[in-house]
């Protein structure tokens, strides 16, 4: 395993530092498209400044096979300011984790950005520990925090972490396929699997869930889903704590696909297995970036946003230090990566 922390200070630094981290690790690198170790799906990084006042600072991943369809791609943060004119956060750290030959039991990626600490987004390019006799299995994926002002409205309504109460959580949460679609886009843009399988008519499985409410019968067969918002997990990972063995209960990320032809209100889902090299946690009693040690391996852990007591965040009229979020929280949900 190797683990690696960077310096910098925009976002269009970081193709580039995740393309040489990977090349250290063996994988095939041409410019900013890498290439898992063995061959592969190819992927690149890019990243990008623009909208108004500059307030879109982006960080992509892009399937190059099919780029318009197959990416996902994250957002620096929005705190405070005025009406389409927020105090963009931008990167201060790059934590990029990742694993050797022999790569047991499979290579992957991961980048960590921090802007300030006790501020991220994931990102990770990496590869299901497969269940089943599929072939692929690389999976991109990313988290993005809601930056949409309609989903709560100027009216200064609060928004929970997960969104208590809501249709959907208005947040990405990495792995997972339940978010709100008024705040991101349906469909391409969420990252997913590759699962190349004679029974699987669609073969990129999708993070998205898309326009279901509380109780999911739409499925159309192209979904996959797995991560901390999508509750399939969550209990393990909220009650993940072991004051007997004085440690935090790391949980695998177990993946989920559809049945591709029993779909809508009468469908089955299938495991694929789980993502190499990350668990999720529960973040209490452990600061942000420390690394702990359970049993022989010690792992590396990051708040999913931001590690908060408070599990609500006022915007609009509530805010009285501006019309964006105040702060990030995704209360005590974290991620854990492999480091030694």
């Amino acid at each position: 395993m190797a683990y690696s922390e960077q310096i910098t200070t925009t976002v269009t630094d970081i193709p580039a530092l995740i393309a040489n981290f990977a090349l250290a690790r063996g994988w095939t690198v041409d410019g900013t498209t890498i290439t898992r170790p063995g061959g592969g799906k190819s992927f690149e990084i890019t990243a990008s400044v623009g909208g108004t006042n500059n307030r879109d600072r982006l960080v992509y991943v892009r399937d190059t096979a099919a780029p318009t369809t197959n990416y996902v791609y994250t957002a620096m943060p929005w705190i405070n300011g005025v009406y389409a004119d927020p105090i963009v956060k931008n990167p201060t750290k790059v934590h990029l984790l990742g694993n050797d030959a022999p790569y047991d039991p499979e290579p992957w990626i991961a980048c960590v950005i921090e802007c300030g600490y006790n501020l991220y987004r994931h990102i990770y390019i990496g590869n299901m520990v497969k269940a089943g006799d599929y072939t692929g299995g690389e999976l991109i994926s990313a988290n993005m925090f809601n930056r949409d002002v309609r989903f709560s409205g100027a009216n200064g309504s609060n928004t929970y972490y997960n969104s208590q109460g809501s249709v959907d959580p208005p947040h990405r949460y990495l792995f997972s396929g339940r978010f709100n679609h008024n705040s991101m886009p349906a469909g391409a843009g969420n990252g997913g699997v590759n699962v190349v399988h004679a029974d699987n008519a669609t073969p990129f499985r999708r993070f998205d869930l898309a326009g279901e409410t509380y109780v999911r019968t739409g499925f159309t067969g192209n979904e996959v889903f797995g991560g901390n918002a999508d509750n399939v997990s969550g209990g393990l990972v909220m009650r993940g704590l072991s004051d007997y063995a004085g440690s935090n209960i790391l949980v695998p990320v177990n993946l989920f696909i559809v049945n591709s032809i029993l779909i809508g209100s009468n469908s089955k889902f299938h495991p694929i297995g789980y993502a190499a090299g990350v668990r999720m946690v529960n973040v209490q009693g452990i600061n942000p970036g420390d690394a702990i040690t359970i049993g022989s391996k010690t792992w590396r852990v990051f708040p999913e946003f931001s590690r908060q007591t408070e599990t609500t965040m006022p915007y609009g009229a509530a805010n009285p230090d501006g019309f964006y979020y105040p702060y990030e929280t995704s209360s005590m949900l974290g991620l854990a990566y492999e480091e030694a």
